[in-house]
């Protein structure tokens, strides 16, 4: 697995050659400017989060999935506003208190 560095401009005559270095486990980091502004990484199941990113230990402790597994979000349902809670926006503006 390699690291590349695209500019924009290689970035847009080059797309698909790209695309293919990063399916195949490189990771692209766009430039713009000589300035890093994103990176492009390989998709992956669940297990390729890193454990010790933020989003690893999210999923770790079953706060959030990952993508692929989004069709487990039909199976539990989003828990139920508390009894006399219109919406989500006003248990947020609730708990929020007076501005």
């Amino acid at each position: 697995m390699a690291q590349i560095n695209v500019s924009l401009r290689e970035l847009k005559a080059n797309l698909s050659a790209v695309v293919r270095r990063v399916r195949s486990g490189d990771t692209a980091t766009i430039c713009s400017h000589r300035t890093p502004v994103a990176r492009l990484v390989p998709l992956g199941g669940a297990e390729s989060a890193a454990p010790d990113s933020v989003a690893g230990r999210l999923m770790a402790a079953g706060v959030t999935l990952h993508a692929s597994q989004a069709s487990l979000l039909q199976r539990h349902p989003p828990n139920p506003l508390p009894p006399g809670v219109a919406s989500l926006s006003d248990a947020v503006i609730e708990d929020r208190g007076p501005t």
